[in-house]
This record gives structure tokens, C-alpha cells and sequence, in this order.
């Protein structure tokens, strides 16, 4: 992998960590306001175009590879 694809991996599992410590401090009371929502949302958002990058970084490389 590349130097990116590295950082993108980390960045796409932080932003999980992220996520998972907000739910731990907020969903058992089971309030979570529009705006706590709002933040879990945007969080997975940029968890989830890490996540698109690195297949499509790995992707490539496969196909270098074939």
C-alpha cells in the first residue's frame, strides 16, 4: 500500500473510534438530539469516503497487478 492509502485506512479507522466513543457516551440514554445525530452522520460521512478511496486505491493496484 502507499503512503495515502495508509493514512486514509487510519483516518477511516479513527473516525470509527470516533463514532464508537460518541454512541458509548450518548445511546444509553437514548437521547441522541438532531444535532448529536447530525454528528454521528458526518462522522460515518467521512469514515465512509476514506473507506471508497482505499478500495478504489486497491482496485487500481489490482488491476496493475493483472
Amino acid at each position: 500500500m502507499d503512503e495515502t492509502t495508509v493514512k486514509r485506512t487510519k483516518s477511516a479507522i479513527n473516525g470509527l473510534l470516533d463514532v464508537e466513543q460518541f454512541w458509548i457516551d450518548f445511546a444509553p440514554e437514548y437521547n441522541l438530539s438532531e444535532q448529536d445525530i447530525a454528528k454521528v452522520l458526518k462522522k460515518l460521512g467521512k469514515v465512509r469516503d476514506n473507506i471508497d478511496k482505499i478500495t478504489g486505491s486497491v482496485e487500481e493496484m489490482v488491476k496493475t497487478v493483472d
